[in-house]
């Protein structure tokens, strides 16, 4: 059984945030395009200032929207774990010997069977334990003993969870 404490501040849940939204490829279509459109436009505006008798802001506008997009999105998404007091203390976790995760935190206790894990995704600092598509439990680990996060790895491998 393992169990630790953890705190993760408001800077490292942004960056979660954004891991787990650049963790699906097509996310990148968004920003590319509005990049692209952009200086498709200034192209356009600077070289060939006949073609467009005025500035087509709308185009602009779009693009930006598209630019911006995953910073919106990262944003609302942290709003909503504030709003709901989720990031605001220490969070105590137990990895129970029968593949059990045990969350306690402001007093709320979840459990969640490893073998029910729809996948998860390791990235340098965070392990990411996906329950559905877009709910997931996001595991510090830096805040884990390394022969802990091995051991965790290892169980998921076990069991088959599929490797985002």
């Amino acid at each position: 059984m393992t169990e630790f404490n953890q705190a993760i501040t408001d800077r490292d849940y942004k960056k979660a945030i954004a891991k787990h939204y650049f963790g699906y490829k097509y996310t990148y279509i968004s920003p590319v395009l509005g990049l692209l459109v952009i200086l498709g436009l200034l192209i356009v505006i600077i070289f060939l200032p006949d073609v467009f008798p005025e500035t087509p802001i709308f185009l602009f506008l779009l693009a930006a929207f598209l630019l911006l997009r995953p910073i919106f999105y990262i944003q609302n998404v942290f709003k909503s774990i504030k709003t709901s007091k989720f990031s605001s203390g220490e969070t105590n976790i137990k990895i129970t010997d029968d593949n059990k995760i045990i969350t306690s935190s402001n007093g709320n206790l979840t459990s969640l069977n490893l073998a029910d894990l729809y996948s998860y995704y390791d990235t340098k600092p965070f392990l990411f334990l996906y329950a559905s598509r877009n709910q997931y439990l996001i595991l510090d680990k830096r805040q884990m003993n390394t022969a802990d996060v091995d051991n965790m790895l290892k169980t998921l491998n076990d069991l088959n969870i599929k490797k985002k």
